[in-house]
């Protein structure tokens, strides 16, 4: 069934700074000290995730949409770490990384996920990266390093042609989100030889829980359709805002260092219009014009699975060399001449009911190559005795068999 369609600009911005005061709560990290450069690293990659958003909801129009700006980006700054000259150039223009040298942009990310992980005990979020590659594929040491360092990425070798890869992978994507996605990689490729995949799970209850008894069965009116739905509903102070286009609430997660914000155009403008024509420079001067207010919140209980392959979306932000394999330079990783990205997918999920929101969003990118990689060169020196035999290939009739302990010469051969 079709669901919510205000889920498009429902935005679960988990980076959502919060000046609440929740009175006799403790007080724990707050985004308000960020560096300069966490900051502007986090307002770059909120504004990818913007503009991936605008260009997601063009293609997928009056569709449930969802995704993480974080994961995506956090994905594609680990791929920056092995781009080099016109495909790093590209990718740093289209995740908005100017400005930022690749030890300030690693540093940033490294101290920003330690903030978002230490920010409320009452919220649990967790981030998690790694790298699979194919076992017989040459990777840079310094690379893999780069994203141990700062994005705690594990790295693992695998076989990929063993009946246990793909499993193993999913697995680990499974695992990193609780159960709520279940795989990310369909099947390896023979020519694909390196997956960067970054995990993000979110779990917090409403500061302030709806009441399930105040909960009833209600009608959601899309565009064209109407359809049956459960409809939460509770009075109480949240942060509060509307204007000539929308209505806006805050609702606060755990002490309150996380919030969904709830976008509601008004009557007479309809979503995809509301979408089109936003920037994140307007959602964030509404968020800041909401004050505290009592009133009224009836939120719908909702539950969306998302699933997209982004390449056409990145390529059309500005991403091109990186999926050409006689363009793309990832120099970095490997000296292999022909790697390049195959594919870029992202899953998420959420549900939301009456105690809270649990989320999950998972982002891989596939690295290949043209041609198969090579086998592994052997070595044989035979400087010892050893054993040789002649064969009739069409039968494999053993013709003849030997061993040999002292190599002589013709000259030197007895009688």
């Amino acid at each position: 069934m079709k669901m919510i369609q205000i889920v498009a600009v429902i935005f679960l911005v988990m980076c959502l700074y919060c000046s609440r005061d929740f009175g006799s709560q403790p007080a724990h990290a707050s985004f308000d000290d960020l560096t300069a450069a966490e900051a502007n690293v986090l307002e770059s990659s909120d504004r990818f995730g913007f503009a991936l958003f605008q260009k997601l909801a063009e293609t997928e129009s009056e569709k449930n949409l969802f995704l993480s700006p974080l994961s995506v980006s956090m994905a594609m700054a680990m791929a920056y770490n092995g781009a080099e000259n016109q495909t790093a150039a590209e990718l740093k223009n289209t995740l908005g990384y100017e400005g930022f040298s690749q030890k300030e942009l690693n540093q940033a990310y490294k101290l920003l996920a330690e903030k978002l992980l230490d920010s409320d005990p009452l919220v649990r979020f967790e981030i998690a990266n790694s790298i699979w590659y194919r076992q017989d594929f040459k990777v840079k040491e310094a690379f893999l390093n780069l994203n141990r360092t700062y994005f705690d990425a594990m790295v693992k070798a695998l076989d990929f042609g063993s009946s246990d890869a793909l499993p193993t992978i999913n697995g680990w994507v499974e695992n990193k989100t609780h159960g709520k996605i279940a795989k990310i990689i369909d099947r390896i490729d023979p020519f694909a030889v390196m997956f960067l995949i970054n995990a993000i799970y979110f779990k917090g209850d409403w500061t302030y829980a709806f009441n399930e008894e105040n909960t009833r069965d209600d009608t959601f009116f899309a565009p064209d359709q109407e359809y049956p739905c459960k409809m939460m509903k509770q009075k109480n102070e949240f942060r509060y805002g509307e204007n000539e286009k929308v209505q806006l609430v805050e609702l606060p997660y755990g002490n309150g260092q996380f919030a969904m914000t709830v976008v509601l155009p008004n009557p007479e403008y309809d979503l995809s219009g509301i979408v089109a024509g936003l920037t994140l420079d307007t959602l964030q001067s509404w968020s800041n014009s909401m004050s505290e207010q009592s009133g009224t919140v009836l939120l719908p209980q909702f539950k969306i699975e998302y699933e997209k392959d982004l390449n056409d979306v990145l390529q059309a932000l500005g991403i091109e060399d990186a999926f050409k394999a006689d363009r793309a330079d990832f120099s970095a990783i490997s000296d292999a001449n022909d790697l390049y990205i195959d594919k870029v997918k992202h899953k998420s999920y959420v549900r939301v009911d009456e105690q809270g929101t649990e989320a999950a969003a998972v982002t891989s990118v596939e690295f290949r190559v043209t041609s198969v990689p090579a086998e592994k060169e052997f070595y044989i020196k035979s400087d010892r005795p050893f054993l040789f035999f002649i064969q009739a290939k069409s039968t494999g009739s053993l013709l003849f068999m030997g061993t040999v302990y002292v190599p002589e010469s013709d000259e030197s051969s007895g009688e």
